[in-house]
């Protein structure tokens, strides 16, 4: 797993009106260059909270040992879906 953290997109961006509340969440993300949609699980820190609650501190690992474990390098960037609705931008730490 690795670390990452997730600034969520608001209700009026097209996002949600408050991040997950639970300690696990299997999103997916597309990934651009071969339009393929990927599973992720993520795991939060509930231990250190940031001031916003737009934003969220995980770690996070692709739930298909074949995915483009490359994306998940320090400083990648990957879009958090919902269905069809995009509601967060991951960065890798």
């Amino acid at each position: 797993m690795k670390k990452a953290i997730i600034y969520w997109f608001s209700e009026a961006e097209g996002g949600r009106k408050a991040p997950p509340t639970g300690t696990e969440y299997y999103p997916t993300t597309e990934i651009l260059e071969d339009g393929k949609v990927w599973s992720l699980g993520i795991k939060f820190d509930r231990t250190n909270p940031t001031q916003n609650k737009m934003i969220d501190n995980c770690e996070v690992c692709f739930l298909f040992d074949h995915a483009p474990q490359r994306l998940l390098s320090s400083n990648e960037e990957l879009i958090i879906c919902e269905g069809p609705h995009k509601v967060g931008k991951m960065v890798i730490k």
